[in-house]
């Protein structure tokens, strides 16, 4: 898929590289950075470029290219996708799938100001020694660093490069050269005078890079939705049974004190390893978040093993970096350093630093749980945070620098005034002005996901096939399956010793969770289970109840209903329970109506 949309990509991203004016506005380098690692899903091969860029001498200042390193990938979300059907695992693998957007936004928003101030107000030294922290610190290593000849250093790709040569094989240089007449795609190898053998090679020749470039994305998003969704059935029937213990008992390790926080450390060695074997930190999440959609991983260890890998894919720049020769050896090695001294300054302000660990995965777990109510929410996460937010701070930024910081600070005041208004709302709303007790002042568009939803559901239900609404708007309840499990757990309850019917919420409450049934609360009957019946049904229907009962059918019915259907040879056993109506958007009261016979 890097292949393919580095051949869509050639005649657009090729002048911004060489454009000075996308080059000298920090602002305007951060967001086409974030955009153009969205679009070749990797921000390996981004800064791999840009490493090869400053290496050839295309880019002589490595100020300038700084903030676009600081872009992040959306392979992780899109993953997310693949659990979509189930409510609770989706909402699950979609917070741990945006742990690395959150953690790149948080550690740029801080570390982007603190490097323009430095280098403003700080004087001009010698290429090494001058720009911001991070320009300064890693300039200062690479000056220390003999030059050496090139050399390439590979892992993973070993076994993965073979095969895709054989599909594409891309010139990268071409990317930012003058020479516009020339494919990226190889026509010639062995010094410009054998044809290169892979599949495409004639398709290039005779299309052009555009052409290929649509088959090969079209493919390879087939194939990889297809791993997407293969990988999630097989994670599902490996980990279950004695697997899903195992792997439980390693990634659900817990200790007290100092070995909480050693361990903690271990589990960010291991996702450094794994990013170095893989040469990928997209990849490694991205095998990381069905685990935790489906309970074997939970989100605080997914957030170590993801910063683990956001340091450990710093290494396959430096790689990057140690192919470079010439004069511009040092400076190539400068952009890697500055990619590792990013991602490590994160590590060290959103996990080293007590409290502040707990801000990346507080904003992700509530991000799922919104994802969890409005499924089409991921969708605009994706649109505003990947696309809409970075396109119009980019042209913002073309206007003026000045224009986008304004426009940035008034986003980041308007956070925190809704922040603060939202803690004293729950804790001591007295505090606050009558108006601002509840956002009821506000129109409901304003203040309500619910209202979107509504009109959104009107309007996919004209455009939409019924699976495609099921996928949107599950149904409350799977009938069948409920059934059985429900039955199952009834039979338990009414041959309880005590002989009364009794109602464990936290058992009763996961199954119907499962099932897309969220319930606010349970009614626990203390009569004995005979009195119950007899009085419950006697109020419904004004029929005594005699002799034994067995349970026999399972339906659902709306206890505020002014009809209750009741079948003539039948006796019914009324279980109240309060859930949330989707469409009427309030809690109602409803029941579980279980059949009985003589």
């Amino acid at each position: 898929m890097t292949s393919a949309f580095i051949l869509l990509s050639r005649s657009t991203f090729g002048q911004i590289f060489r454009s000075r004016i996308f080059l000298k506005n920090p602002i305007i380098s951060l967001m086409f950075g974030i955009i153009i690692t969205t679009i070749l899903q990797s921000s390996s091969t981004v800064t791999s470029i840009i490493v090869s860029m400053v290496g050839s001498g295309i880019v002589d200042d490595v100020r300038s290219v700084i903030p676009m390193i600081m872009g992040t990938s959306i392979t992780n979300t899109l993953v997310a996708f693949s659990q979509i059907g189930n409510r609770n695992e989706f909402s699950r693998s979609f917070s741990s799938g945006i742990l690395m957007d959150v953690f790149n936004y948080l550690t740029t928003l801080i570390l982007l100001p603190i490097e323009i101030f430095i280098d403003r107000i700080t004087t001009m030294s010698d290429i090494f020694h001058r720009g911001g922290y991070l320009a300064r610190v890693s300039g200062a290593i690479a000056a220390m660093i003999p030059e050496k000849q090139g050399i390439n250093i590979q892992l993973f790709k070993v076994i993965t490069k073979p095969l895709t040569k054989l599909i594409i094989q891309i010139n990268e240089t071409i990317i930012t050269s003058n020479k516009t007449q020339q494919t990226i795609g190889k026509i010639y190898c062995y010094n410009e005078t054998i044809k290169c053998k892979y599949l495409f090679r004639s398709m290039i020749e005779k299309f052009g890079d555009n052409i290929v470039g649509i088959i090969l994305f079209i493919c390879s998003l087939i194939i990889l939705t297809g791993i997407l969704l293969f990988m999630v059935k097989l994670l599902k029937s490996i980990i279950i049974g004695i697997i899903d213990d195992t792997l439980k008992k390693i990634l659900h390790i817990q200790s007290h004190g100092w070995k909480e926080c050693l361990l903690g450390y271990v589990f960010i060695i291991v996702g450094i390893t794994g990013a170095i074997l893989v040469q990928s930190s997209s990849v490694f999440c991205s095998i990381l978040t069905p685990l935790v959609g489906l309970q074997v991983l939970s989100l605080e260890r997914n957030y170590e093993l993801t910063i683990g890998a956001n340091i450990g894919t710093t290494i396959t720049a430096c790689f990057a970096s140690l192919t470079q020769t010439g004069l511009f050896f040092r400076q190539s090695m400068q952009i890697a350093l500055t990619h590792f001294l990013f991602n490590l300054s994160g590590c060290i302000l959103w996990y080293i630093l007590p409290y502040f660990h707990r801000i990346p995965i507080h904003l992700s777990r509530q991000i799922g749980y919104i994802v969890s109510e409005y499924r089409w929410f991921a969708l605009v996460y994706i649109t505003l945070i990947f696309f809409l937010f970075p396109l119009i701070l980019l042209i913002l930024a073309l206007i003026h620098w000045i224009v986008a910081s304004i426009f940035l600070l008034c986003i980041f005041l308007l956070i925190i005034f809704i922040i603060i208004i939202k803690y004293f709302q729950k804790t001591n709303p007295n505090k606050l002005p009558i108006i601002l007790q509840s956002w009821s002042f506000l129109p409901r568009s304003f203040r309500s996901f619910s209202y979107w939803d509504h009109h959104l559901e009107i309007f996919i239900k004209y455009i939409c096939c019924q699976r495609c609404i099921n996928l949107i708007y599950p149904l409350n309840i799977i009938e069948k399956p409920l059934k059985e499990q429900y039955l199952s757990m009834k039979t338990q309850y009414l041959t309880a010793l005590d002989h009364r019917f009794l109602v464990h919420t936290q058992q009763l409450n996961q199954l119907f969770e499962k099932y897309h049934a969220p319930i606010i609360s349970i009614y626990e009957s203390r009569y004995p289970i005979k009195n119950y019946v007899q009085d419950f049904y006697h109020s419904l229907t004004g029929k005594p109840t005699q002799g034994e009962k067995t349970l026999l059918t399972l339906i659902q019915t709306n206890l505020l209903s002014k009809e209750i259907k009741i079948h003539e040879n039948e006796e019914e056993l009324i279980d109240r329970i309060i859930v949330f109506d989707r469409e009427k958007k309030k809690e109602i009261s409803s029941c579980i109506v279980v059949g009985i016979t003589k």
